[in-house]
């Protein structure tokens, strides 16, 4: 009988081990989805091309989180890991929210001359939010806050871009891609980092999985 106690101990231990290393192998992987690759070729990207992570986030320029993830996190990412070599990080604008295409189209209306540009613009859109209520008030907004900056761009060129409406399509196109690959349904922010999905993160989430993928390299 005591041997047989002995025995079923052992047993008992043996499995609450294994269960606890099944759980701390298992877990970090069972929290995100399996990666896939995005097309990202015609997006505003930073960082090094050669960096071997991948971040990009999908936003709406006129979503409440987008703004506060932008804020908060964007110059942490770009001083601990863009400006460091260990991910390029692009951002992939999609639009749903009212009056977002506006913004859309006046923001690749930039990208088209100057990425670094995109980048300027979109961090002082985020700064100083339009209060506009109409879209022709909107566009009057951002061209003044597009003017107050010093910009590596032709302005006849930009203007003509924003006066025709260019980019609509693309607006369009983004936003069909972005439910495509989210099921029908855009959360944004939504990151993916080489690929693998993170809905609205922290930035301990998306740090800890750069990390994790760094660290796979």
């Amino acid at each position: 009988m005591h041997s047989k106690t002995r025995l079923f101990f052992i047993l008992t231990i043996v499995i609450l081990v294994i269960g606890a290393i099944g759980f701390f192998y298992f877990h970090d992987k069972d929290n995100y989805h399996a990666p896939i690759p995005l097309l990202t070729v015609e997006e505003p990207t930073v960082g090094d091309p050669a960096a071997p992570v991948h971040v990009v986030v999908f936003e709406d320029p006129r979503c409440n989180n987008c703004v506060v993830f932008h804020k908060r996190y964007y110059e942490r990412l770009k001083k601990e890991f863009i400006d460091t070599h260990k991910i390029k990080y692009t951002i992939f604008l999609v639009g749903e929210e009212p009056h977002s295409e506006t913004v859309l189209r006046i923001l690749f209306c930039v990208n088209q001359q100057s990425t670094p540009d995109f980048f300027k613009v979109l961090n002082k859109y985020y700064e100083n939010l339009p209060l506009a209520l109409t879209d022709q008030e909107l566009e009057e907004e951002m061209m003044r806050l597009i003017t107050s900056l010093d910009l590596n761009i032709n302005e006849a060129r930009f203007s003509s871009c924003v006066h025709k409406r260019s980019y609509i399509q693309k607006a369009s196109e983004n936003t069909a891609y972005a439910k495509a690959i989210m099921g029908g349904v855009i959360r944004t922010p939504t990151v993916y980092v080489n690929g693998i999905q993170l809905v609205r993160p922290d930035y301990n989430e998306v740090e800890k999985l750069i990390k994790k993928e760094l660290n796979s390299r």
